[in-house]
């Protein structure tokens, strides 16, 4: 009794959290922020507590992961709305090279290294670092 009451919550929960990541919407793993990082791996917390621990129920489970949801839906609303929401949870991108020269104080600033650099112009097709005029 207790494997099937195991599968129903992790079908459950799994529907939510597909339903909840669809409804905030489509992103590259490379547009993810911060705060996307954040709710993802609260609600894969929110699913693992509930499946495991038998005091949980599924009505629990779905009530948590509606809320999780709703209350993301609303911050992306307002940092939507407004630019300071935005920069304050969502961050801003930062000028990593101006017209083919490197700002290594801003290279300093987000912890990258020249390979990091040079693997992120690669993978847009630049080979050469005066070729590129900025990068983000």
């Amino acid at each position: 009794m207790i494997y099937l009451e195991i599968a129903t919550k992790l079908v459950i929960g799994l529907a939510g959290l597909l339903a909840v990541t669809r409804l905030l919407g489509k992103k590259e793993m490379s547009q993810v922020t911060p705060f996307d990082f954040i709710y993802a791996l609260v609600l894969g917390g929110i699913l693992e507590e509930g499946i495991y621990d038998e005091k949980v129920s599924i009505w629990q489970i779905l009530f948590a992961i509606c809320l999780w949801g709703i209350s993301v839906y609303i911050i992306n609303i307002c940092t939507q709305k407004s630019d300071r929401m935005k920069k304050l949870l969502k961050g801003h991108p930062s000028l990593i090279i101006r017209n083919g020269e490197l700002d290594i104080k801003q290279m300093k600033k987000n912890h990258l290294e020249i390979e990091q650099v040079r693997t992120m112009l690669r993978k847009q097709g630049v080979f050469i670092l005066r070729e590129a005029r900025f990068i983000s």
